[in-house]
């Protein structure tokens, strides 16, 4: 299967998705989202949130030519340089499959959500749903 990247221009990086490293296949399923995985984030290098202007807890977006989230930063060394990392357990506005490339595999069927091209950058400000409780919170 092809991977889609989409071109690296300047400014372009690779955004990765999945489950992040303490959730587990014995985790209860009855644990609200938030215990399991932590807040939503953008994870992010410190050599790459440096040259962006972007500090740990500083609000960030990635965006792709199919949408945009803005979430908060998380600088961790425990990823590549030229890469970020945004976990998938979140639905509707905190969703990051909306930036990802619904490709499908053509004999599994199995879409292409776990990486794509994005670009970030510090945020102008809040999310409108930050300011809003959801029902799990």
């Amino acid at each position: 299967m092809e991977l889609r990247v989409g071109p690296r221009a300047a400014g372009h990086h690779h955004n990765s998705t999945g489950a992040p490293m303490l959730e587990s296949a014995t985790t209860s399923m009855s644990l609200k989202t938030d215990q399991i995985a932590g807040a939503l984030r953008i994870e992010i290098h410190p050599r790459l949130a440096d040259k962006l202007g972007i500090s740990d807890g500083d609000w960030a977006t990635a965006e792709t030519r199919r949408g945009a989230i803005t979430l908060k930063a998380q600088v961790v060394t425990t990823i590549r340089p030229d890469t970020i990392f945004i976990p998938y357990h979140w639905a509707g506005r905190k969703s990051v499959n909306q930036l990802t490339v619904a490709a499908q595999d053509p004999i599994s069927k199995i879409p292409q959500y776990k990486v794509c091209g994005c670009r970030v950058r510090k945020a102008d400000a809040a999310p409108e749903y930050a300011a809003q409780l959801e029902p799990q919170q």
